[in-house]
């Protein structure tokens, strides 16, 4: 479409307009006063308007008729193909987020089998983990707090407060 308008612009602008510029120059030149510009320049408008649209052999005039009558046919399926190209995008849109979320649930799905899995294959060993460190913990409290042993250690031993790594363990 715009080609055609190219090329209708550049006939235009090549037979008509330049060919009447240059006697508008040669007619500026032999006046010396502004009215004499102003009667050129209207005289240069007049010609061009003629030339343009009242000059029964006028190509423009076929040419502007012409594509008013393709635009005039040209418009039931420029409007469909919009329509077309819009509910495309409603589509592509619609199938995006409908895919989107599907991998989403997916991978929420994924995720939650992974930290089931895991949790079935870790929870025996934290539990291993937890025995043998409880029974750690008893045996440096049983040797810390032995009878031998200088009282500062047994003040050293009722100090220790493990609830933070119970906590922090989740235990």
């Amino acid at each position: 479409m715009s080609q055609i308008l190219s090329i209708v612009r550049s006939y235009i602008s090549n037979s008509i307009v330049l060919r009447r510029r240059t006697s508008l120059f040669l007619e500026m030149d032999d006046v010396d006063d502004l009215d004499g510009i102003i009667e050129a320049h209207s005289r240069y408008l007049g010609q061009l308007e003629e030339d343009l649209f009242l000059n029964e052999e006028s190509t423009v005039k076929y040419l502007l008729r012409y594509y008013t009558t393709f635009r005039l046919k040209m418009v039931d399926p420029i409007e469909a193909r919009k329509r077309f190209n819009e509910q495309q995008k409603t589509l592509a849109n619609k199938d995006f987020y409908d895919t989107k979320f599907f991998e989403q649930e997916e991978e929420r799905i994924r995720l939650e089998e992974l930290q089931q899995h895991l949790e079935e294959y870790y929870q025996p060993k934290v539990k291993t983990l937890n025995s043998k460190f409880v029974l750690l913990i008893r045996d440096i409290l049983d040797i810390l707090t032995a009878p031998p042993r200088k009282l500062h250690y047994v003040e050293l031993a009722l100090r220790l407060d493990f609830t933070g790594f119970y906590q922090h363990c989740e235990i």
